[in-house]
């Protein structure tokens, strides 16, 4: 699946993964829009550097009282309505072509961006298409 990683200390939050990693976790979240909660296990064997630590586990919740991401124990929780489920469905890099930069493509998704359906409570993910070498 997906390696994410998080960092305690100054909030922050990565997901990192493959072109067929991340089209897999959009094929996950379609699931989640009908089963309103789904669990997946996430990659755990790599160095999670700069971050603390590599989280172990991710929880799509549906709910229609709040739009967040957040962090419990080693688990990344994201819950929200079917605005925040489709929005990181569509916004999830897995089609981008690899730069010439040697800078993996990413997105912000975080509260800047999209504050109109993020609450703000909400920790800012960093999600990163791996380099297909």
């Amino acid at each position: 699946m997906l390696e994410v990683s998080y960092s305690l200390l100054t909030q922050e939050l990565s997901m990192e993964g493959s072109s067929q990693q991340l089209r897999d976790f959009v094929d996950v979240i379609e699931r989640c829009l009908v089963d309103k909660h789904c669990e997946v296990n996430l990659i755990t064997n790599f160095d999670p550097s700069p971050y603390d630590r590599a989280l172990n586990g991710l929880k799509l919740v549906f709910s229609d009282s709040k739009n967040e991401i957040r962090v419990v124990d080693d688990c990344l929780i994201i819950e929200g309505n079917e605005e925040l489920f489709k929005s990181l469905a569509m916004n999830l890099p897995y089609d981008a072509e690899d730069p010439t930069s040697g800078i993996p493509y990413h997105i912000e998704y975080d509260r800047i961006s999209f504050g109109h359906i993020l609450n703000d409570n909400s920790l800012d993910m960093n999600i990163t298409k791996k380099r297909e070498d």
